[in-house]
């Protein structure tokens, strides 16, 4: 395996975990009374300047440069014993539909929720990769990873 072929560069992983609830926006007629959407991860774009709510691989860092916005990103970096992935486990409602989205650098850079499915780039430059999943009827966590 060639490890610059397999490094992954996140960038500002603004992993933005919404909630999307197209029955209530077709329900309803005012905008005003769809809820706003939030984001469920903690530390979502390493702003904090460490890996703090992350599990992350040995290896992974933050950086302040390059970074895609804001002052800090991850750099996940792996080996030839890890993948450099950062994983978060979040509270979730069952039977509800959310969009993972975060902006990564590097090629075979992934992003996706354990037990459901991921999303990945082979881009060298900055890409945005969302994933949208339904949780089950009684799901309350999900492990996201990046």
């Amino acid at each position: 395996m060639q490890r610059s072929h397999h490094r992954l560069l996140l960038v500002c992983v603004t992993v933005l975990l919404v909630i999307c609830s197209i029955g209530a926006i077709i329900f309803f007629k005012d905008p005003s009374s769809v809820f706003a959407a939030s984001n469920l991860v903690s530390n979502p774009g390493f702003e904090t300047g460490n890996l703090n709510s992350w599990s992350c691989d040995a290896g992974d860092t933050v950086v302040t440069s390059p970074v895609h916005s804001g002052s800090y990103a991850a750099q996940l970096n792996p080996s030839s014993f890890t993948t450099g992935q950062c994983t978060q486990t979040i509270s979730v409602l069952a039977n509800t539909t959310y969009t993972l989205s975060a902006y990564v650098d590097g090629p075979y850079a992934y992003l996706g929720v354990n037990g459901y499915n991921d999303t990945w780039t082979g881009s060298s430059s900055y890409t945005q990769l969302s994933y949208t999943f339904t949780t089950g009827a009684s799901t309350t966590s999900v492990t996201i990873y990046v």
